[in-house]
């Protein structure tokens, strides 16, 4: 079902998260507060799954080393990454917890 390249692990991740972001649209339509729920979950499960060990395969060890030649720019494009989410989130929070929350006035009370 998967392909050598790819282990399982993988389309688990995919899954959680497509269903975690789509649990949380959802929340986002209905007066449930489910979605930060599900989110921490889902990153519960994923650095439970990133820290579980690979199995170990018995290959023959090579002299050669294996040089990547884009490995500073996958860093800078994570760290740049993690840079907009972490501002991104802070934006967000700092949005919903300073909006005016006012009450409305009852304009005509009866007992």
């Amino acid at each position: 079902m998967s392909s050598p390249a790819i282990g399982i692990g993988a389309f688990i991740l995919i899954g959680l998260w497509s269903s975690s972001f789509i649990l949380c649209l959802l929340s986002l339509r209905t007066r449930h507060s489910i979605g930060p729920i599900v989110f921490i979950f889902t990153i519960l499960i994923t650095i439970i799954l990133l820290a579980i060990p690979r199995s170990s395969t018995d290959t023959p060890k090579l002299d050669n080393k294996i040089v990547d030649p884009l490995f500073v720019w996958r860093l800078a494009i994570l760290s740049l990454l993690i840079l907009s989410t972490i501002i991104g989130l802070s934006a967000l929070f700092s949005s919903h917890v300073m909006s005016r929350k006012t009450v409305p006035q009852l304009k005509s009370w009866v007992l």
